[in-house]
């Protein structure tokens, strides 16, 4: 039997229903150590692939990264752009408002969103209900002056995903927010 999800995908979301994604990339086994920093080799994927949700055009702007172990999901970032100013900091406040940075999860239909800013405060919803709130959702900033580094995990038990299932989780992550957010992302959001 399996011991673990093998099917964990970087995905841009389809165009339509029963479309192939217009990105799709399997995550292997890593551990990263969330220490704000993002080092070669530590996560499953790193790319610097930037789509301009706004203009369609792909920048390189922020380094993205992936990773999975058999009991975690891990996300992280280097925004270089020297704005991270962050205003909001209580629990599913809208920080959105900030500059921040999106994590999107789907699994079987169920949809999770989180939005971080960099003091930390974060935005946490189930199907867009923030009344669900994760109880392992772990993060980790460095801050610099021409940029933001943002490490974080969830567990996959937290999001109600079981281990060996075998079915496909997709996630991506964006930057959003705050005054001249460029509207960017790891992979394509169309829906």
């Amino acid at each position: 039997t399996k011991s673990e999800i093998d099917n964990i995908f970087v995905k841009g979301r389809p165009v339509e229903n029963d479309r192939p994604a217009p990105i799709e990339h399997k995550l292997g086994i890593s551990k990263p150590v969330l220490d704000g920093k993002i080092n070669d080799f530590e996560y499953g994927l790193i790319t610097n692939s930037t789509f301009n949700l706004r203009s369609g055009e792909m920048t390189i702007e922020t380094t993205w990264a992936f990773g999975r172990d058999t009991d975690n999901l891990y996300v992280g970032c280097i925004t270089r752009k020297p704005e991270h100013e962050a205003k909001i900091t209580a629990r599913d406040g809208s920080v959105w408002q900030d500059e921040s940075i999106e994590l999107h999860v789907e699994y079987k239909g169920t949809k999770w969103q989180f939005v971080i800013n960099s003091k930390g405060a974060f935005y946490d919803s189930k199907n867009d209900k923030y009344s669900w709130n994760s109880t392992t959702f772990r993060q980790k900033h460095a801050l610099t002056s021409n940029a933001w580094i943002f490490e974080g995990a969830i567990s996959f038990k937290d999001l109600g995903i079981p281990a060996g299932e075998g079915s496909k989780v997709y996630v991506t992550m964006g930057r959003s927010g705050g005054h001249g957010a460029s509207y960017t992302a790891a992979t394509p959001l169309f829906k």
